[in-house]
């Protein structure tokens, strides 16, 4: 997880849908400005963190996930974007797209220590599209392929990261596990056409 230094008290997150009599705390994405809506992402990732710290996977999800939809909000007027609408400008919208990312590798690591490899691909995939150089990312999408039988993009993505970071241990071993399953692989194939043509 990035950044998980967070602390406990850092930063309060409610669930709009859990509010006592309709009193609400957190204002909804399109009651904030750009600013505000990647502030809110922000403590959503610091409290996320703060889950995953003490092994709470589904609220940190739900926190993360929290994030991204602040992040993603797109003002629309009668189902179709408001014209003109800049996200905040292009740095606003280039750091919102790092958070974005982080969220995303937070999130997919949460879904990996609950044994959902799949979905934690897809957090990875999507993740890859805002930053496509994020070590953690592609390490994180090598775990989860490896884990549903991707033995060939898993290794792809240890070597991404060995790439970016060359002194990377964990994404040595991934390599290594990697290999070992690509060779179990081609083994079982060998014996599966030896016995049908033997």
């Amino acid at each position: 997880v990035e950044d998980a230094g967070a602390r406990e008290g850092d930063a309060q997150m409610e669930d709009p849908d859990a509010s006592e009599a309709g009193t609400r705390t957190v204002k909804e994405p399109e009651e904030m400005t750009p600013t505000e809506r990647s502030a809110h992402a922000l403590k959503c990732k610091e409290i996320g963190n703060a889950a995953f710290a003490k092994e709470e996977w589904v609220y940190a999800i739900y926190a993360y996930e929290q994030g991204m939809r602040y992040l993603i909000f797109m003002p629309s007027e009668n189902s179709a974007p408001t014209p003109g609408y800049d996200h905040g400008g292009q740095e606003q919208l280039d750091t919102d797209g790092k958070l974005s990312a982080t969220l995303l590798s937070n999130c997919a690591a949460a879904l990996l220590k609950m044994g959902e490899p799949r979905k934690a691909l897809e957090q990875c995939e999507q993740g890859l599209l805002f930053e496509a150089g994020n070590a953690k990312l592609h390490y994180r999408r090598g775990l989860a392929r490896l884990a549903v039988g991707e033995s060939e993009g898993a290794k792809e993505d240890a070597l991404r990261v060995l790439e970016l970071e060359p002194q990377n241990a964990a994404a040595e071993r991934l390599r290594l596990e990697a290999e070992a399953g690509i060779k179990q692989a081609g083994q079982r194939e060998k014996a599966m056409f030896a016995k049908m043509f033997g």
